[in-house]
């Protein structure tokens, strides 16, 4: 070590009487003496290579931009044609020496530049004119960039939303009194025309393609970002600002030889599009300097002069030292992966242990070797895969006794994907329930483990509900026994498991159906046990944005009721076949659940029903549109009395109602029809537009704000169920005779009437000895265009 300092010292000696220059090449000598002093301090070989490549000639590739004023312009960035490149053009003020970054919502001046990671600053747009809380770009709707252009928003911005619409108390947008934006306009005099609104704070970008921060009169009318905070600094030393980042730029563009350098090769790119100057052999494109950099000894035809300065000779010996200490560190990290993956393995066979144990009701778990999982797979073939996901890989397999199989396989080295494995094992082996995917059993021979479940052919709901299946359209019957089987599963969790599980992702990618379109509720990785005596467990918000229950993203409680929340998305994709979050419908609709509340407020609802459950409306129930027996309040009835007077009329002309009247009909009825009123303000109905109408109201209930106001999911389970056997009834009983309903009750989910089941003597009244009955929370009659039918 004591030479290695003498070394260093003679080095620092050297460079600081001679500028280094990387085009002087070292000569034989000098490479003979380094060799010498290298090999006298025991360093290791692969030290020395790093020091010899430090030695070489780079080649100028596009020439760096002169300095702004005193701010320089680092490669890639242009402010002329001549330098740079073209794809990351700036804006220069030569009289005042400031950059600036033109985008179509505006300009804004850049105010820092780190070129190593590739990373620019603008400056947040000013809020203005006074005592008026707009940002300057409003009208421009907000920050905007050319999504052409190798510019992007970086994660490391925290997004202040000023002024914001009460809607976006029911977006992951966090609105509460505890957000840091709150803080800001406490402290921060220029926020001083927002104070009193409302604020809600996000970290955006993040992506490739996030290239925008939206604001408008309907939502949020200003912005603030900071960048990098640090909220246990006061609000003065944030930095505010948005940062930006670049993609690393490729080699120019040339046409003709005669553009590019000695050490670069004019001719197409691998893609084929364009010709740019490519790196000869032995060199590398950087594209943080722009230039092509050596990766070879001195070359032959180098001549180096003796007596170069040694001052990157202490760059070699530092980076030798450094990455030795890397690989030890690689080393010691893969090292502790192993054991950790190992511990893991450990914890799985423990957990399938258990599983063997306890047994169950349905088929018996088995352990599996990886020689079966191979077999089983061909080796996990890319033909076989079925899907991937954040937890790793799904495959179908086919066992050696023929049984077809999924199996589920963590990521190598994803120890989050493990975690959320066991788990899954964990929660599986206490469940048993028809709706819920069964485990036939686990494989922990591999480095990863592997789950072996039931094979569900038909793929998820939300395949069939965006067309991705050919042929799967999904009709109104079949989707509300998806509904009801699900939400049985679900409360099979909440209220037979114990202890009580938690979802905590229930998403219509995570429904499975069977060949018979039976429901089975898959992937528990993120689910948790609950103690039966808490109300909720403190946890980090994990689940999917459109379906995360806003309240459990605030306060980062879970319950029940996320579970709940998390349903009554999936319900309106089941009624409106769109998705949870789809930035098709505009920006201010693309969550579902607020744009399906929006439109029943304006009376619309109708117009988000899935256009083919219409045509099923008109051709199983136009007409008549048969409303099942109800206490109508005066509202209501007239609205159905009106309902009925103009279907009797029709009736006599067409036995088909044009579905423009069925929709001008519909506008009238009351909110409460749809939004799950109670007692006797609903209409209920055993035909398929009310059933429709009923789901969504309980969807409605389900996604109301406060988690006390939810139902729980036994009592959505048990509506959802009622319906699907209402619905079959009247497939059943249409024409039959009327009877009073009796002993009315009302759910507490959507007000439904709910009669209890007749006793033998008044079944038998009905005059027919071989009627079934409906279970008591069922029962109900059925008004058919005028005439009553009660259940046999």
């Amino acid at each position: 070590m004591a030479a290695v300092r003498l070394l260093i010292a003679q080095v620092i000696n050297s460079s600081s009487m001679a500028p280094m220059r990387h085009s002087s090449p070292i000569s034989f000598v000098h490479c003979r003496q380094l060799l010498l002093q290298i090999r006298l301090m025991s360093l290791p070989l692969w030290s020395l290579v790093c020091v010899l490549l430090l030695r070489f000639p780079g080649c100028v590739g596009a020439p760096q931009c002169p300095t702004c004023g005193n701010t320089t312009v680092p490669y890639p960035l242009s402010t002329s044609s001549s330098c740079g490149d073209q794809n990351y053009k700036v804006i220069c003020n030569a009289s005042e020496g400031k950059l600036s970054l033109n985008v179509p919502s505006g300009s804004y001046p850049i105010i820092a530049i780190n070129p190593g990671s590739q990373r620019l600053t603008i400056a947040s747009p000013s809020i203005g004119p006074a005592r008026t809380c707009e940002t300057t770009d409003l009208h421009e709707g907000g920050l905007v960039l050319n999504s052409s252009l190798p510019f992007n928003v970086t994660s490391s911005n925290t997004i202040f939303f000023l002024n914001c619409s009460s809607l976006l108390l029911e977006s992951p947008l966090n609105c509460t009194s505890q957000s840091l934006c709150t803080e800001y306009l406490a402290q921060d005099s220029e926020g001083s025309p927002c104070v009193g609104k409302l604020c809600c704070s996000f970290t955006a970008g993040g992506s490739s393609t996030s290239h925008v921060i939206a604001v408008s009169d309907a939502a949020c009318t200003a912005y603030v970002s900071v960048v990098g905070i640090n909220p246990s600094l006061p609000v003065k030393q944030w930095s505010f600002g948005v940062e930006l980042q670049w993609a690393a730029p490729l080699e120019p563009l040339c046409s003709s030889q005669t553009e590019c350098d000695r050490l670069s090769t004019c001719q197409r790119d691998a893609s084929g599009n364009a010709q740019r100057c490519l790196c000869n052999q032995g060199y590398n494109w950087d594209a943080i300097s722009g230039t092509c950099t050596a990766t070879v000894p001195c070359s032959e035809d180098t001549k180096c002069r003796a007596g170069h300065p040694k001052g990157p000779i202490i760059a070699g010996v530092v980076l030798g030292f450094l990455g030795f200490c890397a690989v030890t560190l690689a080393l010691l990290t893969l090292q502790r992966r192993r054991r950790a993956a190992k511990a893991a393995r450990n914890r799985l066979t423990k957990e399938r242990q258990e599983i063997l144990s306890r047994g169950s009701g349905g088929r018996s778990a088995k352990l599996f070797t990886i020689q079966e999982m191979k077999r089983a797979t061909r080796n996990f073939a890319r033909d076989r895969l079925l899907g991937s996901g954040g937890f790793g890989d799904v495959y179908w397999g086919i066992l050696d006794d023929g049984t077809d199989v999924a199996v589920k396989s963590a990521k190598v080295g994803n120890m989050k994907g493990i975690d959320q494995v066991l788990n899954e094992v964990r929660v599986l082996s206490q469940v048993n329930h028809r709706s819920l995917v069964m485990l036939l059993g686990c494989c922990v021979e591999a480095e990863q483990p592997l789950l072996v479940y039931e094979y569900i052919p038909n793929g998820t709901l939300l395949e069939h509900l965006q067309g991705d299946k050919h042929g799967a359209y999904l009709d109104w019957p079949t989707r509300l026994k998806v509904a009801a089987q699900t939400a049985e599963g679900l409360s099979y969790l909440h209220f037979s498991a114990n202890p009580p599980i938690y979802h905590r992702d229930v998403k219509s990618s995570n429904i499975l159906l069977d060949a018979d379109l039976n429901a089975k509720v898959s992937d528990f990785g993120l689910s948790r046990l609950a103690q039966v005596d808490l109300t909720h467990i403190s946890t980090c918000a994990q689940g999917t944005l459109g379906y995360l229950d806003p309240e459990y993203y605030r306060n980062y409680q879970l319950t029940d009721k996320s579970d709940v929340y998390s349903f009554g998305v999936v319900l309106l994709e089941l009624v409106t076949s769109q998705k949870a979050i789809d930035f098709g419908r505009g920006q201010d609709f693309v969550n579902l659940a607020i744009y399906v509340d929006i439109m029943e407020h304006e009376g619309r609802a109708m117009e988000v029903i899935d256009a083919c459950l219409l045509d099923e409306v008109i051709e199983a129930d136009m007409p008549p549109v048969q409303l099942d027996t109800c206490i109508l309040s005066p509202t209501i009835g007239s609205s159905a009395a009106t309902v009925d007077a103009a279907l009797a009329s029709d009736h006599s002309k067409d036995s088909r109602l044009p579905l423009s009247q069925f929709h001008s009909m519909t506008q009238s009825w009351p909110s409460d029809v749809w939004r799950g009123g109670s007692g006797d303000s609903l209409i209920q109905c055993a035909s398929i537009v009310g059933s429709i109408r009923r789901v969504i109201g309980i969807a409605l209930s389900c996604l109301r704000d406060s988690r006390n106001d939810r139902p729980s999911m036994k009592e959505v389970a048990e509506e959802l169920q009622c319906l699907l056997q209402m619905l079959d009834a009247k497939g059943r009983r249409d024409g039959d005779a009327v009877q009073p309903a009796r002993n009315v009750q009302t759910s507490r989910v959507s007000g439904m009437v709910m009669v209890p089941k007749p006793t033998e003597e008044s079944a038998g009244s009905t005059g027919d000895p071989s009627a079934d009955t409906w279970s008591s929370s069922c029962t109900a009659a059925t008004i058919v265009t005028g005439s009553v039918s009660s259940p046999r």
